[in-house]
């Protein structure tokens, strides 16, 4: 990875989730990982979340890599089908 695209800690902690459990990873368990409190607290931290999402997304696209969001369900890595 270029030094332009080097990554958080945030960020890294989210890729390194989603690399890691392979399935979608709900934003709650996110939240709880990155921040140590209940999702169901004001709504900052899944916005948070969100934002740090969009952010990695752009990091991480030039490597043939994206994460989707699925409503409801969390987010997931996958590897771009070109």
């Amino acid at each position: 990875m270029s030094h332009e695209s080097r990554l958080t800690r945030n960020e890294r902690c989210i890729l390194e989730c989603l690399a890691r459990d392979g399935g979608p990873v709900q934003s709650d368990t996110l939240v709880m990982m990155l921040w140590d409190r209940a999702a169901d607290e004001p709504e900052w931290p899944n916005a948070a979340v969100r934002v740090h999402v969009s952010n990695l997304r752009k990091k991480i696209a030039p490597l043939g890599l994206m994460i989707s969001s699925q409503p409801g369900i969390g987010y997931r890595l996958e590897v771009k089908d070109d």
